[in-house]
């Protein structure tokens, strides 16, 4: 994997103290990066081997986080659940602005595991997707 880590690197990385926080990011609707911070034990037993999850509240906020109405996903009357952070592990890297980090970049999909249709990774893998049926790349 190039300039990025192995999950069995991360792992070792981690044995001899040299991570000690795990970020979980996915862009949010202004192209920041939301999610969460986990110890290693925490990631590894379960993330490695499953998911973790978000709340969808991190989708439909406006630049200053505040709630913002009129999104299908999620409002103060359907209340905000939660969506599943699913691992892009391609995207392990580490964390160059915080000492003893790595960060893992993460699609967003609905509690069945769906590609949420509404987040930003689901929105740009689609595009290139149409594109290559054209035959065109980006």
């Amino acid at each position: 994997m190039a300039n990025g880590l192995t999950i069995e690197t991360l792992r070792a990385m981690t044995e001899r103290g040299e991570i000690d926080t795990i970020i979980l990011a996915a862009p949010d609707m202004q192209g920041r990066l939301q999610g969460k911070r986990l110890m290693p034990r925490f990631f590894f037993d379960s993330v490695v081997s499953g998911h973790a999850e978000g709340c969808a509240y991190l989708l439909a906020t406006d630049i200053e986080c505040a709630p913002v109405p009129g999104y299908a996903l999620t409002s103060w009357e359907k209340g905000y659940g939660d969506f599943v952070f699913a691992p892009d592990f391609n995207t392990l890297k580490l964390a160059p602005w915080q000492d003893k980090a790595a960060i893992l970049l993460c699609d967003i999909e609905l509690a069945d595991h769906a590609p949420a249709p509404m987040a930003p990774r689901t929105l740009l893998k689609r595009q290139l997707e149409r594109l290559a049926s054209h035959g065109l790349t980006a």
